[in-house]
């Protein structure tokens, strides 16, 4: 008889549990969710919606004046908007309880959407950069080589031209100041940013533990963008004082797009490998190692489906499914063998046993332990009918929860508790 036994080491991360014939298109996933939305997110939802119209607005006012600053002042709010969106969708992704579990066809699970949508939005805000870089570069090449210094009455003829010294304009940037800073404070936007750009190699215990309010005030991506709205408003005003506004805007849009690739090209590229699950190199040695040592137990048949990689959060994590004869040892002691192997090497593990040589655990009874240890768990062979237990893991208990589900293909119904 066929079965298989699957252990989720990983109480931090929210992940899928599908069948791989049951997956959803992103319209059925939007149906299921859309109603979901609680009171606190449709709030979240009209702040970011507000965020984003006031991000398009001063990118079209910059585009209608031809400004470079307050273009790039444009995109970085818009970028924050998106950010705050994809923050708000996460949120009630991970609340989708019949997404939430653990499977060896989903080991990353909805964690992954978060991700992807956050690379996303990095290459968005990268290519803005680009173009802002490759503007200013023009207009301080051609200013450079005209070699002609405009008049006081050019001076201020070009910068009423750019529509920036009306109260409007001003008003604007300052209002895109503060909801970035409210939605830095409120909503912690950007957070898991910083963690990827500057503390990569902490683990999710720093990260979640630490003081509430430094990580939303301090958080360099928003005072990036009030600081780029209050150096616009510097501009709008700088022709007052004889500066070429021309040449300030090119400066000024010069800075903006350096800081820009400062802050999102390495996070750019740590979330790429990450989407990637790209074989840290820290650990390709202990891996290595503990697979070879798995390989040589004699109850074991075969491994397969080898995946590990390291999260945003510098955590490692890694999934695996091991066939094992059951004449040889049961799956709970060859459960807790193999187990014993990843502890000093993986942050987290899903573990997927299945017995005999048919290696097709989707076929056997598939149990998802949330636990930090080795845990306690039932072994179950073929059963009519599919159960579904679980409860939802809060970081703020200092214990952990088991979640543990059966299912089977071919059933139709199943109970929820």
């Amino acid at each position: 008889m066929n079965s298989s036994i699957q252990f989720n080491h990983n109480s931090d991360l929210p992940s899928l549990k599908s069948n791989p014939k049951d997956k959803l298109s992103l319209l059925q996933l939007a149906l299921h969710i859309i109603p979901r939305f609680s009171s606190p997110h449709r709030n979240m939802l009209y702040w970011a919606l507000f965020h984003l119209l006031v991000g398009f607005s001063t990118l079209g006012l910059a585009l209608y004046n031809e400004s470079l600053t307050l273009t790039g002042f444009g995109y970085i709010v818009i970028f924050d908007g998106f950010g705050l969106m994809n923050q708000l969708v996460s949120q009630v992704l991970i609340n989708y309880d019949d997404l939430s579990g653990p499977s060896a066809s989903y080991p990353y699970g909805l964690k992954r959407f978060e991700i992807l949508f956050t690379f996303v939005n990095l290459l968005y805000i990268l290519f803005a950069a680009i173009n802002m870089l490759k503007e200013a570069l023009e207009t301080i090449l051609l200013a450079t080589g005209e070699g002609v210094e405009s008049t006081t009455e050019e001076i201020l003829a070009t910068a009423y031209s750019f529509g920036l010294s009306n109260f409007f304009g001003v008003a604007l940037v300052l209002i895109c100041c503060g909801v970035t800073f409210a939605s830095g404070l409120i909503y912690s936007n950007h957070w898991q940013l910083w963690l990827v750009r500057f503390y990569r190699e902490q683990t999710t215990r720093y990260s979640r533990y630490g003081n509430e309010n430094k990580k939303q005030i301090l958080n360099p991506y928003n005072l990036t963008t009030v600081a780029m709205g209050l150096s616009t408003v510097f501009f709008m005003f700088g022709f007052h004082f004889g500066v070429d506004p021309t040449q300030l805007d090119a400066y000024l849009s010069l800075i903006q797009s350096g800081v820009i690739f400062y802050l999102t090209g390495p996070p750019c590229v740590t979330l790429s490998m990450i989407l990637l699950q790209t074989l840290p190199q820290e650990i390709s040695g202990p891996i290595n190692e503990s697979l070879m040592e798995i390989h040589r137990l004699p109850f074991v048949i075969k491994v397969e489906s080898e995946h590990f990689w390291k999260t945003s959060y510098g955590e490692f994590i890694g999934s695996l499914k091991v066939t094992i004869n059951s004449n040889l040892m049961d799956e709970r002691s060859a459960f807790n063998l193999i187990y014993s192997k990843w502890e000093n090497v993986l942050d987290h593990l899903i573990l997927q046993i299945c017995t005999d040589d048919s290696g097709n655990g989707s076929q056997g009874i598939s149990s998802n332990y949330q636990a930090k240890g080795a845990g306690e768990g039932h072994i179950h062979h073929n059963h009519g009918h599919s159960h579904s237990h679980g409860h939802q893991d809060h970081h703020h208990h200092d214990h952990d929860h088991v979640h543990h589900s059966h299912d089977h293909n071919g059933h139709g119904h199943a109970h929820h508790h």
